[in-house]
């Protein structure tokens, strides 16, 4: 009997102290109240040649529709956000600075909503930024759908995707201040 007691209680011991380890890591895997974000992953992604910048933007603060024509031969920046997504709020200082950093005319920023866009509008973070909102009205190229948010990506001149990211990062680290001007000054 002295046995199984001992079983039982170190069974017991043994399940608790898996549990808190378990947890603790699942609960930092999840954890968006971290304030470092990470930079993105730098390696080159598919071509975007066959979406064709084929996007019906329309700016959130004028209702003004974006000209696709713009984007060729410029560095672009795309990053897809939602109003109730936390990292995407998180990550929007860091382009903030990047945007102050690098923007020229060579380079086109686009933060782009795939919500109504009377819900985007009275956002807060649209509201007190001089970032360039967008709404998609119509269909998003597929290279660009997905289910996750935020989604980042750095275009090329030529259309080649350079960086996807998927989740929040920190854009206005010295390595992506160094890309985009090296996209920019690339032919």
């Amino acid at each position: 009997m002295k046995k199984f007691w001992i079983g039982f209680v170190s069974g017991i011991l043994f399940s608790l102290t898996a549990g808190l380890v378990f947890g603790y890591f699942l609960g930092r895997a999840f954890d968006l109240d971290d304030d470092r974000l990470s930079g993105p992953t730098l390696r080159k992604q598919d071509s975007l040649s066959s979406a064709n910048y084929n996007l019906k933007l329309v700016d959130l603060r004028n209702d003004s529709l974006f000209k696709n024509e713009l984007l060729y031969g410029k560095v672009v920046f795309f990053n897809f956000w939602e109003y109730w997504c936390k990292p995407c709020k998180e990550e929007l200082p860091s382009i903030q600075r990047l945007y102050d950093t690098v923007n020229d005319s060579l380079i086109v920023f686009a933060i782009i909503s795939t919500e109504k866009s009377q819900v985007a509008k009275k956002d807060k973070v649209v509201l007190e930024t001089n970032l360039p909102f967008y709404y998609v009205n119509g269909v998003l190229p597929d290279i660009f759908k997905g289910e996750l948010v935020p989604r980042t990506y750095i275009i090329g001149k030529k259309g080649e995707i350079i960086i996807k990211e998927i989740g929040a990062a920190a854009w206005d680290s010295e390595k992506i201040v160094m890309l985009i001007d090296s996209l920019k000054s690339s032919p």
